[in-house]
Order: C-alpha cells, then structure tokens, then sequence
C-alpha cells in the first residue's frame, strides 16, 4: 500500500522502489493465489461444518437435542477459532515468501536493492519498527519479514 507520507518522506528513488515492490505482488499474483487458498479453505471450513453439524457424538458429548443445533454451530464456531488460531504461522509464513519475492521483483525493476533498503530503513524509523523480534514471534507473527532481514536479502541481490 502506497500513502501520502511515503511521498514526504522518501526519495523519488525510494518511491519507485516500493512501487516496484508492490507491482511485484501483482505481477507474481499474490493477492489472486491468496484469495484462491482463502477460497479452498473457506468452502473445506463449511463443508467440515456441515459433517460437524451432522455427527451424532457431538450432540451427545454436549448433551444435546438435534433442535439445539444454534448450539453445535457455537461450539463448532469455538472449535475453528482455535483452529485458526494454530494455522496464523501457516499463512504468516506464505506472506513473508511473497514479501521475499516482491522484494526481488523490485530489484529487478529498478536493477538494485539500495532504493528499497533505504526505503525499507526510513520506514522502519518513521513507524518505530522492532528491528530485532524474537524469532518464533516473527514465525507465528509476522506477515512480513523483520527489516534487517530484507535489507539483507536486498544487499546479496543488488548494487548496495
């Protein structure tokens, strides 16, 4: 996403460099492939909750009438907020894949990783960036890498 700070606050290089970065997620579909997967997930969510509703062990755990099923469908609510909340890193780990690879497309658009480091650095000032999170925070967490670590992967890539 581009605002208005980003143009007070960054080069014209740097500009393009994120621009390149966010073409890049374009370019490499990103956002369709995670709509697709949010799309084959959300229809196997349903099709799994309507077995769930049907299955006759639950009803019965719960002590539970087939004209309670309002009943079911919460506790089968509960059941995939957990769920989700143990798949974040699964997702969280896809994201910083397509934010490596952006990355790199932003490279080769514009034929060196100093634009976008630098950018990436400005950013990581102006919205007070924890350059050094703790590892499993990052994997469970994080939908984008840590900035040291793409300023990194920027400088083996390009004309730093």
């Amino acid at each position: 996403m581009l605002f208005d700070t980003l143009i007070s606050s960054h080069t014209h290089e740097e500009i393009l460099a994120v621009l390149a970065h966010e073409i890049g997620h374009s370019r490499l579909r990103h956002i369709v492939k995670f709509q697709a997967l949010s799309l084959v997930f959300t229809l196997a969510g349903f099709y799994a909750t309507f077995l769930l509703m049907n299955w006759e062990m639950l009803y019965s755990t719960f002590h539970l009438n087939h004209s309670e099923s309002y009943a079911v469908l919460l506790i089968v609510g509960i059941f995939w907020q957990r769920i989700g909340y143990f798949a974040h890193p699964l997702l969280a780990g896809l994201s910083r894949s397509f934010e490596r690879a952006a990355d790199m497309y932003a490279v080769h658009l514009t034929g060196s990783g100093r634009p976008l480091a630098e950018a990436l650095k400005k950013m990581a000032v102006l919205n007070l960036a924890n350059l050094n999170p703790h590892p499993f925070y990052v994997w469970f967490n994080y939908s984008h890498p840590p900035i040291p670590e793409r300023i990194e992967l920027l400088a083996g890539k390009g004309n730093m």
